[in-house]
């Protein structure tokens, strides 16, 4: 992830489904596209010492990735930020409210768009040119893990140490052992959504 001057900064933003409006935080430009096959990609993660587990390799295997190199704007943001009054919020809520966001940032106007799965794995590799932690859940098209389960990446990344975790968090009902539709989260949770500009 390329550093950039507008790195951390907070930006409140108008919403279609909240008069307030909403809030981001701007986490740079992370680039896609760099390796040709999700094999490449999984053995820079290695090589990387990213933190993971046999369930996310799963997942890694059934990432696809960008035919083309493409950099994305990031942002961030809690179901807090986003209008959630409970304790905790749903990711369709999240993901519902993010979208919902008429976001004009340097005077271009951008649509708030859940992120290419690679994305996660590229964050991993290009942490180190991000100044500050992280621990967040990437919003995306959900991908199966080892065991078939529905999940989305979390990647958390300790600015200190240098420390890279990529794991999963399923859409799975523990109870009926069954996929489920949504998930809950606490409201302080963050998601990462990707920038792109509006036609």
């Amino acid at each position: 992830m390329e550093t950039q001057e507008h790195q951390k900064q907070r930006i409140h933003v108008r919403n279609k489904a909240h008069a307030d409006g909403v809030w981001f935080t701007m986490l740079g430009i992370c680039k896609i596209g760099t390796y040709s096959t999700n094999d490449e990609l999984h053995k820079a993660l290695i090589e990387r010492d990213v933190v993971t587990d046999d369930y996310t390799a799963g997942m890694i295997r059934h990432t696809q990735v960008a035919a083309t190199e493409e950099e994305l704007l990031l942002v961030e943001a809690s179901g807090v930020d986003l209008g959630a009054t409970n304790s905790s919020t749903s990711y369709s809520f999240v993901v519902m409210k993010a979208s919902a966001s008429i976001f004009v940032f340097e005077e271009q106007e951008y649509t708030v768009e859940v992120c290419p799965p690679e994305t996660a794995l590229q964050l991993c590799l290009q942490s180190n040119d991000i100044q500050i932690s992280f621990d967040a859940y990437v919003t995306m098209e959900q991908i199966n893990d080892l065991r078939q389960r529905p999940s989305i990446y979390q990647v958390e990344y300790d600015e200190k140490s240098k420390k890279v975790t990529l794991s999963r968090s399923m859409f799975w009902n523990v109870v009926d052992l069954l996929p489920q539709e949504d998930s809950e989260y606490s409201a302080t949770s963050r998601f990462i959504f990707c920038l792109r500009k509006k036609a």
